[in-house]
């Protein structure tokens, strides 16, 4: 798991290492999924280590919705253990 500090500079190096460790990539995002870092890395990965990866890139973030005011509908629209346990699932065709 790497935590991104800065996206200026962004550390590319230490996540393409680690997707050629692990021949794998999770972007777990809390914003939009359009046009946001979490795409962009997601992008830089597919494009910078497509031979390394064994499954496709998986991006968990908040639904492509306005963020609701109600706290429920709050927690069901960001990223959550299960959304990200869902895409670790995924990228390991355990689903």
């Amino acid at each position: 798991m790497i935590d991104i500090r800065s996206i200026r500079p962004l550390d590319e190096e230490t996540i393409y290492a680690s997707v050629r460790k692990t021949h794998r990539c999770i972007v777990v995002d809390e914003a939009l999924p359009f046009a946001s870092v979490g795409s962009h890395i997601g992008y830089l990965v597919s494009r910078n280590c497509f031979d390394h990866l064994d499954a496709q890139v998986e991006l968990v973030s908040s639904g492509d919705v306005p963020m609701p005011y109600n706290h429920s509908l709050e927690l069901l629209a960001q990223p959550s253990m299960k959304k990200i346990h869902d895409a670790v699932k995924q990228v390991l065709y355990r689903k």
